[in-house]
């Protein structure tokens, strides 16, 4: 009834339990395959197809699941055979490699859905515009479901993680706050106690330049161990709290992991070394602006 659609694909979405810990369970039939080239070649690249016999109780598990190829197991109640594992690294995007693919009629009797699906997504044919498939199918749904693009699914991750994601922003950056005014009292005083010290070797003859260089250098060195030290701590502090946090895969279908980008590391280490040299800059400015006899003369620092 949609003449411009070029596959119609009906899936199952859902999340089974894989020794108490929850995995994706996805369920689909061979139209699957049109939905992009990538997905054709990952199932070439593992090793082609299954025995069609093999369908009604045989699953296809990630790496992530720990399952073996041949094992027999009960997912929902329903007693299930594992025939192939796919541990292709393209396969880590979908839920870090935990998930268990079935064919359309067992995924439906393991999510419960008796002969439902939860989604259908039509693959419009070549030079087809979105409006005019959306209208096909809209007219063909009659309102009896939602006809949306499939980013809509994200949109309603997003929206429903938002206060989640707020809130802990809100915390990391009056946390970031924090440790800089910290920082800067540190090295402000840090140096302020040096005052007399530093005005009687300035007396002695030592340029300003000099000075200044070896203290900059020792805030450098600060900032660096600090952080370096630090990082391994934030990691685990990060890791520890994600693990902590509410099971979202029943509500969205896709399991909360801890992700630290590559340059994240990096980039804390920078940030302390630039406030140690920012605060020591700012300091060192104050105690050299007087002359050295002044320096020396005992008083209390601002």
């Amino acid at each position: 009834d949609v003449p411009d659609a070029r596959a119609v694909v009906p899936l199952v979405r859902d999340t089974v339990l894989l020794d108490g810990r929850p995995a994706v369970l996805l369920g689909s039939d061979l139209n699957a395959l049109s939905l992009s080239s990538g997905l054709r070649a990952a199932v070439g690249a593992s090793g082609g197809g299954i025995d069609a016999d093999r369908l009604d109780d045989g699953i296809v598990a990630g790496a992530a699941t720990g399952l073996r190829q041949g094992q027999r197991l009960t997912v929902s109640g329903i007693p299930v055979t594992v025939v192939r594992v796919v541990d292709d690294q393209a396969a880590t995007a979908l839920n870090g490699g935990r998930f268990v693919f079935a064919y359309l009629g067992l995924a439906e009797r393991l999510a419960g859905l008796n002969g439902a699906v939860d989604s259908i997504l039509v693959v419009p044919g070549p030079g087809v515009p979105e409006a005019r498939l959306r209208a096909q199918v809209a007219r063909v749904v009659d309102g009896r479901a939602s006809v949306v693009d499939p980013d809509f699914r994200v949109a309603q991750v997003e929206t429903a993680n938002s206060v989640t994601h707020d809130s802990t922003l809100l915390v990391s950056l009056v946390s970031l706050i924090i440790a800089a005014f910290l920082v800067f009292n540190m090295m402000n005083m840090a140096v302020a106690s040096r005052r007399q010290s530093l005005a009687m070797v300035r007396a002695l003859g030592a340029r300003r330049r000099h000075l200044v260089g070896d203290l900059l250098a020792e805030s450098a060195v600060l900032g660096l161990v600090g952080g370096a030290a630090g990082v391994p701590v934030g990691v685990l502090a990060g890791r520890w709290i994600v693990g902590r946090l509410p099971d979202t895969s029943e509500t969205v279908g896709v399991a909360v992991g801890y992700h630290l980008p590559a340059y994240a590391p990096v980039v804390a280490v920078a940030a302390c070394v630039v406030a140690c040299v920012g605060a020591t800059v700012l300091a060192a400015r104050s105690v050299f602006a007087v002359a050295p006899v002044e320096a020396m003369v005992p008083g209390e620092a601002a």
